[in-house]
């Protein structure tokens, strides 16, 4: 794993954010969603759906199934 699994709750909404405008933006923009995700410590590669295409939902999925924790 390259990132983190462990986000505060800031971070966690940033990172839905960043999420639902990355599956909207055109292609030169989502290069730098990513970079913005991977800054705060979210590499989408990290989780087992970023080849179809990760989502907001895939997030808290994961969050609902506590392989990422969010503090606070």
């Amino acid at each position: 794993m390259k990132g983190r699994d462990r986000f505060t709750q800031a971070e966690s909404t940033a990172i839905c954010t960043a999420l639902e405008t990355l599956r909207r933006a055109e292609r030169p923009a989502q290069k730098s969603i990513r970079e913005s995700l991977r800054q705060s410590g979210f590499y989408i590669s990290d989780w087992p759906r970023a080849a179809t295409g990760f989502t907001r939902s895939d997030f808290e999925d994961l969050v609902r199934l506590r392989h990422i924790r969010i503090a606070g």
